[in-house]
């Protein structure tokens, strides 16, 4: 169980979203939530998880509690501190819905962009 002195950074979901803003352009649902950010330390020397099946980059775990009323899927970003992550992988560690493991890669890898849908 994880506890609330550990989930100290703020993240930002980005829900995909078929809605539109007045000026035509994808208007995304932000769910916001306290996580725990951390640079993946199980990566072999090419970048990849192969024990995993995992054939994509991984570079972070995001932590976060179980969300009520939103399912977090692969299709969605993480945007933390102007930096985006594309979710790999959604896991629920012991599968009592108390947290999320977020397995992500790291778009931008610390470049600030905008936290706008992507093209």
């Amino acid at each position: 169980m994880i506890s609330s002195g550990d989930l100290d950074r703020r993240v930002v979901i980005q829900v995909p979203d078929i809605s539109r803003d007045t000026f035509g352009q994808a208007d995304p649902k932000l769910e916001r939530f306290y996580g725990r950010v951390g640079q993946d330390q199980s990566r072999d020397r090419k970048g990849t998880l192969p024990a995993s099946g995992f054939t994509s980059q991984v570079t972070h775990t995001i932590t976060i509690r179980y969300p009520r009323g939103l399912t977090v899927l692969s299709n969605m970003r993480v945007n933390y501190e102007q930096r985006i992550f594309l979710i790999q992988a959604v896991l629920d560690p012991d599968e009592k819905k108390r947290e999320l493991n977020l397995i992500c890669f790291e778009l931008n890898d610390g470049a600030a962009t905008t936290c706008g849908p992507s093209a």
